[in-house]
């Protein structure tokens, strides 16, 4: 099967799909039933060491760029309040109640 370009694929199509042919795809491609997209299928592939190298290495430079520039809690606190209500973080933790979701197991027997 030929994958380039490939807006999406069937579900028939899926099914009949190889490793390297799932491998192939360009990045997320919708799964298509009909015409109801019913999923996403997304290839995983090894990452390229040089590129996670480089992505470490600038994340470790950022943070070092903003403990030398210190922290300004006014400032945080300005963009933090976009989100809504926060709590401060000495406050103590907030209780919820975990919800119960009763369930039930259906064994079907063979008869012998």
């Amino acid at each position: 099967m030929h994958v380039n370009g490939l807006k999406y694929i069937s579900i028939r199509d899926l099914q009949k799909m190889s490793e390297r042919a799932i491998l192939a795809l360009p990045g997320a491609t919708r799964i298509q039933s009909g015409d109801r997209a019913i999923g996403l299928l997304i290839p995983f592939r090894k990452a390229d060491p040089a590129k996670v190298k480089d992505f470490v290495r600038k994340v470790k430079a950022a943070r070092i760029a903003a403990l030398k520039a210190g922290i300004d809690e006014a400032a945080e606190d300005r963009l933090l309040a976009k989100f809504g209500v926060l709590e401060p973080m000495d406050a103590p933790p907030i209780k919820v109640k975990p919800k119960v979701v009763k369930t039930r197991t259906i064994v079907k027997r063979r008869n012998a």
